[in-house]
């Protein structure tokens, strides 16, 4: 599948649009077949408009190999605002919740609604939540002990292998909670999601937001 490249900062991110105003954000660290399966449910099912992380094929990696929830976020609104130019809803799985809870927090402007689906059956951060936030929000360990001995030849084919070791940093949870407390979009969840208990309830949707062709 041939998809148009758009260029986020230093950053390279494959694009795919759809018929509708949906923007499916998959699970961070997902496997390339898994990541491709949901991607294309997304498209079939949905009409979104699908694009894979940076660090993800085809996408390019990021400078220095360094992937935070927050860098994600910050392509997500800049994907929003500069390329499809009109408010959207929010479809997220896993920790690609975490990703679309922050850029609705920061971007309430470009996102209509988010819907939120649990990552325990993914092989991606979201099947750990500890692997991307924490009470403090430290670095993550592993992410540095993988980098520090990662070949500086590294030929950017593929997926960066070190998106096997989690975020470089982990989010600091109750700073997450907060923002995501004064969300102004209606929400859904499907499957439970370890961010429902910081959506605040009042912008609970009465039925699930994702659409359906």
């Amino acid at each position: 599948m041939n998809q148009p490249r758009w260029t986020t900062g230093r950053v390279q991110l494959a694009v795919t649009p759809g018929p509708r105003a949906v923007v499916a954000v998959h699970d961070p660290g997902i496997p390339p077949d898994e990541r491709r399966q949901w991607l294309s449910h997304a498209q079939e099912s949905w009409g979104a408009w699908v694009y894979a992380q940076r660090g993800h094929a085809p996408s390019g990696w990021a400078a220095g190999r360094v992937y935070r929830a927050s860098d994600f976020a910050i392509d997500l609104v800049r994907l929003l605002r500069n390329v499809l130019g009109q408010p959207c809803l929010l479809v997220a799985a896993g920790a690609g919740g975490l990703v679309a809870v922050l850029a609705a927090a920061a971007a309430p402007d470009v996102v209509t609604g988010l819907h939120l689906l649990g990552g325990d059956n993914s092989s991606g951060w979201g099947a750990d939540p500890t692997r991307v936030m924490s009470e403090d929000g430290v670095l993550n360990r592993s992410w540095l002990d993988a980098v520090e001995s990662a070949s500086a030849a590294a030929s950017c084919d593929g997926d960066d292998p070190l998106l096997r070791y989690g975020p470089a940093e982990k989010m600091h949870q109750p700073a997450v909670c907060a923002a995501a407390a004064q969300l102004r979009a209606p929400w859904s969840v499907r499957g439970g999601h370890f961010l429902e208990p910081c959506l605040p309830a009042r912008m609970r949707a009465a039925v699930d937001l994702v659409p359906i062709r």
